[in-house]
Formats: structure tokens, C-alpha cells, sequence
């Protein structure tokens, strides 16, 4: 079914100007409402295009019924809303309906027309008036008219407003009434920007932007969380001399990259909110290998290859390492900690030279290091295996006799 949500005071006096809401719409389907006809129950009709405050004045006093049906391209839904309304008859002194209870969210404008009656203006033209907003604001002044317009704007919340309205005509003659006014708190919030990616082992720049809230809040405290178990925490000059940057070290990055998400929060007097959120992935970078020893060795002597190995996630990548040393050997594996101890120096006694007449015969000693997230590097280093010539010892008298 349609259906319209209608709102309003419930009487009003004669002959001054009653404000009618047309609120929300229910519809079943995805139709667009075009055309609002209201019957004011007084043989009155009004036709408007949107949703909002629409006003009328009732001449006669009774019982109304509003009635509003509503046009889209499907046609006419007939009595789609109606509302009730008791007109009264003008009193012979000042009368006044503050209206309904409100809420509000802070930096948003209270906006209300409250209309009153007085059967005889006495004294001076016109009544003079008095608006307290509840929050230390108060509106005074006069107005020829029988209606006001209120307008303000609640600086903060959470908080709960007492508006009083008073009009007066002469002395003696007043009019009072009240409603109340709840502002709700806004979170502040910003926007969070930086690059989408970052190498592990680098410094990663977040920059926050300026923070909106529409309250008057005080920020005293701000904390990032960078996502990877680490949170800076920050008092309010501190925030301020950063310029809204901030720098992180993300240390490592897993296989294939790893997911980080960065929350920003701050607290004024009403608690602690985010302000926002960033996503971005750390990549796990290959770790770098050196490798160094003499180009030259005999065979059969002892070799010695010095291995330098890093990695920028440090300690969180512990590398292992893989020696071949291209004369057929086993592959020779290691660990960062074995290599530690050995001061990085690995040995090797290559056996023989390759047979033929060519007697030093080149060898590819092929190194990888890992960092157990998927990255390696291979680093490899010629060493020529020189022949060393055969010798035998000769032992024997050391004279002999002629014809011995």
C-alpha cells in the first residue's frame, strides 16, 4: 500500500497559519511521486510538487481532517495520509503552541515557524517575544505578525535543550509554552591517503587530512594503529606538529604481499572515535646475497667462499642458504645461524682439475639465499681449479763403489 507520512501540531486558532509535514513515502514498488493534492478538510485544496512543509489558514473553526493523495505514473492513491486537526476559536488573550519535541544532530539548524493568536492586539502594534534556545542563546525582539521563525544552530551535543518561546502584547498579557530539543553527537572524521603498496623494511608516509566535525569538540588525545600489532599514540601537539603526516616502518611483508589495514582514532569529551581507514599491502622483497674468495685455487687445496646475505624484514626473514660449488658435489645447505658461526666463510676443496691437456678448468660455484616468504637471490662466482704436477720421493745410497 502508499503510505504518507503526515505531521503537525493537533489544533490550531482560527484565522492564523497551520504548517503541515509531508514526510515519508512507503511504496511498494520503484514509482516517483510527482504531485501532492491536499485537502485541508475545510473545502480547501492545494496541489505542491515535493515533500516538506506546506501551510494553510483555516477561517472557520471544527474538526479537520487532512486528507493527501498522491500522483505518480501509475495515477492517482487516494488518502495515501491523512491528519487530524482541531481549529479553535481565537481567545480573547494571547495564545501560543510551541509544537513538538525534536532531534537534532550538533551543527545542525533548529528550524521551526510557531504561530500564536490574540484576540485583540492591545496597546502598541504588534507583540514583542522571547526565544531561549536552552544553550545560553537568547532571541528578543517584536513582530507584527502572528507567527515566529525559529533558527538556530546547536554548537554540540549530546545534550538535551529546553526551548521556551514567550510572547507578549502588553503587560499582563503573555503567552508561554516549550518543547524540547535533543542534539546528538557527530563523530569527527578525515580523509586517509597514502600509497596503496610498500615494500617491507620501508618507512610508509600516512597522510591525514583536516578533521571535520560539526561540534565545538576539544581532541586531546589521537592514536594510529598501524595494523601490523603497532600503535602510536599521540597527544594533541604532537598531532599538530606532524602537519598530518606520519611515517611507519612495516618490517615484513609475506609471500605474495601482506594485507594491512591502518585505523585512525581520536577522543574529545564525548569518547573516542575513527576518524577513518587505510588499506594497503607490504610486499616481501628478495633478500640481497655477496659473494667474494680468490678467482684462483689448487686442486686439492681448501677453498674459502665469503657469503653476505640481508634481508630488509631483518630477524622476521631468517635466511638459509644453498652452496653448489659446480664440481659435482652435494648441494651444501646452511642456515643464517650456521653461517653466523663459520664468520661467513664457507670452505671447499675442489678434488681435480678437469681431466685433459688443459690444466686449470673453470668451476661455477652457484649460491641462493631464501627468505622463507618466497624471495630469493642467486649469486654465482668462477673459480679456475689449477692442476698441480704430480711428485714422488727418490730415496737411495748416497755414493756407490765403481763397478758396483
Amino acid at each position: 500500500c502508499w503510505c504518507l507520512a503526515l505531521s503537525g501540531v493537533g489544533s490550531v486558532q482560527v484565522n492564523t497559519v497551520y504548517t503541515l509535514n509531508l514526510g515519508a513515502i512507503t511504496d511498494p514498488g520503484t514509482d516517483t511521486v510527482s504531485q501532492y493534492i491536499i485537502d485541508w478538510g475545510d473545502g480547501a485544496n492545494q496541489a505542491v510538487n515535493s515533500a516538506g512543509n506546506v501551510s494553510h489558514t483555516y477561517s472557520s473553526t471544527g474538526n479537520r481532517t487532512i486528507a493527501v493523495n498522491l500522483v505518480d505514473e501509475d495515477g492517482t492513491h487516494n488518502n495515501a495520509g491523512t491528519f487530524a486537526v482541531q481549529v479553535n476559536a481565537a481567545t480573547p488573550t494571547l495564545s501560543l503552541e510551541a509544537g513538538a519535541d525534536v532531534s537534532l544532530s550538533e551543527g545542525q539548524a533548529l528550524l521551526r515557524t510557531i504561530n500564536f493568536s490574540d484576540g485583540q492586539d492591545n496597546g502598541a502594534p504588534g507583540w514583542s517575544y522571547s526565544i531561549d534556545y536552552g544553550d545560553g542563546t537568547v532571541d528578543t525582539g517584536s513582530t507584527t505578525t502572528t507567527s515566529l521563525n525559529l533558527n538556530h544552530v546547536y554548537a554540540d551535543g549530546n545534550a538535551t535543550r529546553t526551548v521556551a518561546v514567550t510572547v507578549t502584547d502588553v503587560a499582563g498579557e503573555t503567552a508561554s509554552d516549550s518543547f524540547t530539543t535533543n542534539v546528538a553527537n557527530v563523530a569527527p572524521t578525515a580523509s586517509l591517503t597514502g600509497a596503496d603498496t610498500i615494500n617491507e623494511g620501508s618507512v610508509y608516509t600516512l597522510n591525514v587530512g583536516p578533521i571535520s566535525d560539526p561540534g565545538s569538540d576539544t581532541r586531546t588525545a589521537y592514536a594510529i594503529n598501524w595494523g601490523d600489532g603497532n600503535t602510536d599514540t599521540l597527544s594533541a601537539a604532537q598531532w599538530a606538529a606532524a602537519g598530518g603526516n606520519f611515517t611507519h616502518t612495516y618490517v615484513d611483508g609475506g609471500n605474495g604481499g601482506t594485507a594491512r589495514s591502518i585505523s585512525v582514532s581520536a577522543s574529545d569529551e564525548d569518547g573516542t572515535f575513527t576518524l577513518g581507514s587505510k588499506s594497503l599491502t607490504v610486499n616481501n622483497v628478495a633478500p640481497s646475497l655477496t659473494l667474494s674468495g680468490n678467482a684462483t685455487t689448487n686442486e686439492g687445496a681448501t677453498y674459502t667462499l665469503n657469503l653476505v646475505g640481508s634481508d630488509p624484514a631483518g630477524s622476521n626473514d631468517p635466511l638459509n642458504y644453498s652452496i653448489d660449488w659446480g664440481d659435482g658435489t652435494a648441494v651444501q645447505n646452511l642456515t643464517a645461524a650456521q653461517l653466523a658461526a663459520l664468520g661467513g666463510n664457507v670452505s671447499h676443496s675442489f678434488a681435480d682439475d678437469q681431466d685433459g691437456p688443459v690444466n686449470s678448468t673453470p668451476r661455477s660455484i652457484q649460491v641462493t639465499v631464501s627468505d622463507g616468504d618466497g624471495g630469493s637471490t642467486q649469486q654465482s662466482k668462477t673459480v679456475n681449479v689449477d692442476n698441480v704436477a704430480p711428485t714422488a720421493s727418490l730415496t737411495g745410497a748416497d755414493t756407490i763403489n765403481e763397478g758396483s
